[in-house]
Order: C-alpha cells, then sequence, then structure tokens
C-alpha cells in the first residue's frame, strides 16, 4: 500500500517558549506539563504553533525524550546521548509509533501505581 507524501515545506520546527506550547499542552489526555522540562520544540506553519514536543527528565533518571527532532537535537545538544519516551497503557497506548520509528523497547513497568505530584496515589 502506498501513501501520499505529506508535504511539509510550509513548516518548520523551532523553539517554543512555555506560554506559547501552553495550550497544546493542556489539550493533551495528560492536561499537564511533565516536571522538569529541558526542551520545548514547537511546529510552526508560518506564526501559527501547531504541534509540539516536550523533553522532560524523569524524576529519578538523566535522560530525555523524536525524525525532525531528533536532528534538530543532535545539531543543536551534542551533549544528549539518549532519548527515552513512554507509551502509556492506560491511554490504551502501546507505543505504536515508536516502533513504528525504530525505537527500540527497553521493557515494560508494573503498572500498579500512578503517582500525581501533590495528588492522590492511585493502585
Amino acid at each position: 500500500m502506498s501513501y501520499p507524501k505529506s508535504d511539509f515545506s510550509g513548516y518548520s520546527v523551532q523553539p517554543a517558549s512555555r506560554s506559547e506550547a501552553e495550550p497544546l499542552v493542556r489539550s493533551h489526555y495528560l492536561k499537564r506539563w511533565p516536571g522538569v522540562c529541558v526542551l520545548t520544540l514547537g511546529m510552526w506553519r508560518g506564526p501559527f504553533i501547531v504541534g509540539v514536543i516536550v523533553f522532560a527528565l524523569p524524576p529519578r533518571e538523566t535522560m530525555q525524550r523524536y525524525g525532525v527532532d531528533i536532528k534538530f537535537i543532535r545539531s543543536n545538544h551534542p551533549q544528549v546521548d539518549a532519548l527515552v519516551s513512554y507509551a502509556d497503557p492506560s491511554a490504551g497506548h502501546s507505543g505504536t509509533i515508536y516502533r513504528a520509528a525504530n525505537w527500540e523497547s527497553d521493557g515494560h513497568t508494573d503498572g500498579t501505581y500512578i503517582h500525581e505530584y501533590g495528588g492522590p496515589i492511585k493502585s
């Protein structure tokens, strides 16, 4: 099966401020920012932000988080040597997009709890 080629010629990927990215972060199913953001990139169509990716430090690790964005990070942040992302099975995510992009799976969490800072612990 052949899919039509996407035309991204009118788009760019550039850093985005927190206030520029805020509406898109709030429309995500988690509706909140991660704990420690190290880089926020916007996908821009002219002056309009139409997508966002937030790279963050997991609470107990010091690693970061995807085709055009990886090139940007390699060029502008050479000190980054690993990218880590998580698919949330409780939201119906199985990591399909990461497998399609040839990311390596490093296992699964047991999913026994969710902790929201300042919120309840659920099991």
